[in-house]
Parts: C-alpha cells; structure tokens; sequence
C-alpha cells in the first residue's frame, strides 16, 4: 500500500501545522465576533422584544380605552336624540 509523504509538495507535519494556525486564527475570530458583535447585539435583541411587548400592551390598552369611548358616545348620542325630541315637543307646544 502506497502512503504518500507529501501532498501538494508539502509534508504531513506541515499539513499540521497549517491546520493548527487556521483552527486557533478561526477560534479566535469566533471569540472575537461573539465579544464584539454577538453580545452587544443581544442587548439590542432584548431591548426591542421589550419594547415590542410594551407596544403590544399599549395597543391593547388604548383598544379597550377605544371600546369604552365608543360606547360612551352611542350613550350621548342616546341623550342628544332624547333631549332633541324634547324640544321638537317643546316647540311644537308653544306654536
């Protein structure tokens, strides 16, 4: 069986040590992108799901407060058109 001593012209104890610089030189870029990009992000991350639940629990507060006022007017709306009847009475009377 025919193991070859080289590949590409280079040896198998310089393959390793292409192998070992490129894994630490990837390791340390991944450190490096997670203490410097991942993290800071992550509190961006957790600032604006905050605030889309704030905003979610606004929305459906002024829903309810827009319920209330609704019902609310048809309450006025009620009177008006009762005080409106009254002084069609009223004026009708005094004719």
């Amino acid at each position: 069986m025919y193991l070859p001593h080289q590949v590409l012209g280079l040896g198998w104890d310089e393959w390793g040590s292409i192998v070992a610089v490129i894994s630490a030189v990837g390791y340390l870029l991944r450190g490096l992108l997670k203490r410097y990009v991942e993290l800071p992000m992550q509190g961006i991350r957790n600032d604006l799901k905050r605030s889309r639940e704030l905003q979610a629990k606004n929305l459906h507060t002024l829903e309810q407060r827009a319920q209330q006022h609704e019902k609310m007017l048809q309450t006025h709306e009620i009177k008006l058109h009762e005080q409106g009847v009254k002084i069609e009475d009223l004026e009708d009377k005094f004719k």
